[in-house]
């Protein structure tokens, strides 16, 4: 199955990189009343008085240590003119966080070549944050490709996932992030080629409770229609006071 992106949703995509790029460079960008401190109450002003903020960025709080690790896009930004390996390292890690695999050679230096003329034309600030904003729209971070581009068919013409499709492909069915060392080991030692590989893979994940599965879990809700379970509530009152407007359908 083939998938397109038409040029109105390249362009809010586009707006969002450029969003998650700022947010890594420089952190978050919110009000003064968003940055608390431990056990600080949160007030807002008066001018969110009676408003409903839920959902949008002012509804955020943050504090002001740092509790998770720092991007190479920060450790490019925090110093003056362009370091040609941070550069680098921010174009790879930006690409493997995006499509879950590292980059070949190609586009590696593709990346690196866009953000480099970026920089050229709009300077530092500005050419690094869009000059990174190509790599959210490459093919593979936006769709999980399976093109089976070699192989031999069987005798009903399929041809098998092999190498980083199939390792993809079997961490897609667990989880939503970058595949861990063991799976990528094997990809590179070229153990991810045939239905034994795959299974072999999938047991071991099943059985490391460390991995997290959240597709599973996943599947599970769906299945059961977990989301409708308020609606079938025989406790109506309960279920308004655990914060369910409805009433029970039995």
């Amino acid at each position: 199955m083939l998938y397109s992106v038409n040029g109105a949703e390249a362009t809010q995509i586009a707006r969002q990189a450029e969003e998650i790029i700022r947010f890594m460079a420089y952190g978050p960008l919110g009000e003064s009343f968003q940055f608390v401190d431990k056990g600080r109450k949160i007030k807002r002003p008066a001018k969110y008085d009676g408003l409903d903020n839920r959902g949008t960025t002012e509804s955020l709080v943050y504090k002001k240590e740092t509790l998770r690790p720092i991007t190479p896009v920060y450790d490019l930004m925090k110093e003056e003119g362009v370091s040609i390996e941070k550069l680098k390292a921010a174009v790879d890690y930006l690409f493997e966080a995006l499509t879950l695999r590292p980059p070949t050679v190609k586009e590696s230096e593709t990346y690196f070549s866009l953000a480099q003329g970026a920089i050229a034309d709009l300077g530092k600030e500005e050419g690094v944050i869009l000059g990174l904003v190509p790599i959210f729209l490459d093919r593979d971070a936006m769709f999980c490709p399976e093109l089976v581009a070699y192989g031999t068919p069987d005798k009903y013409g399929q041809v098998m996932l092999q190498d980083q499709e199939l390792a993809l492909a079997i961490n897609a069915a667990f989880s939503y992030i970058v595949p861990d060392k063991n799976l990528k080991e094997a990809v590179g030692q070229g153990r991810r080629k045939t239905r034994e590989d795959g299974k072999r893979e999938v047991k071991r994940i099943l059985a490391d409770d460390s991995i997290r599965k959240p597709r599973v879990l996943q599947f599970f809700r769906e299945y059961f229609d977990c989301d409708t379970a308020g609606s079938v509530c025989k406790d109506t009152k309960a279920l308004k006071r655990a914060g369910g407007g409805a009433e029970s359908r039995y």
